[in-house]
């Protein structure tokens, strides 16, 4: 009853009157015998095959509607579709029109994404720039102190070695 209320409704009613009157015609056969008959017959005529058709429904939704949202899909969908050159034609033609609002929708996106790129660029460029000179100072350290003292090099040479 899920996928489809009025048709569960309809088959529903179908066949809680066909119990009702199995259960009055029949004199001998105990009520439970024929509920569960009923129930079983229920389950095999409608529960399993609309749960089947309602899986099917639903995935095709979910297709249509993942095509829907992603239009790169639909479009290679759409051009696997075309065989002739006519039909080709006829596509340019019809996309024409909505090439320039897709041209615009996709700059004024990407304007909108990347108003802050340059002031990005400016801070990682900084951050560059500091590091590169905290390296030179290092270096600059590094050669004073060995020229000082030239026991550091040894020094350095042999842990270097051990690694």
């Amino acid at each position: 009853m899920y996928y489809f209320p009025k048709t569960g409704i309809l088959f529903t009613l179908i066949f809680l009157v066909a119990t009702a009157y199995l259960h009055s015609i029949s004199d001998g056969v105990e009520s439970n015998v024929i509920y569960l008959t009923s129930f079983l017959f229920f389950i095999i005529c409608y529960g399993v095959p609309i749960n089947i058709i309602g899986f099917v429904v639903a995935k095709q939704r979910k297709k249509r509607k993942i095509l829907e949202n992603n239009l790169g899909l639909r479009l290679v969908r759409e051009i696997k579709g075309i065989k002739e050159q006519n039909e080709i034609e006829d596509y340019n033609r019809k996309n024409k029109n909505y090439l320039e609002f897709v041209k615009h929708h996709i700059i004024n996106k990407l304007i909108k994404e990347n108003k802050n790129s340059s002031n990005k660029l400016n801070e990682i460029s900084k951050e560059i720039y500091n590091l590169e000179e905290e390296e030179n100072k290092k270096k600059v350290l590094t050669n004073e102190i060995t020229q000082k003292y030239p026991f550091v090099k040894k020094l350095k040479e042999f842990q270097n070695k051990k690694k």
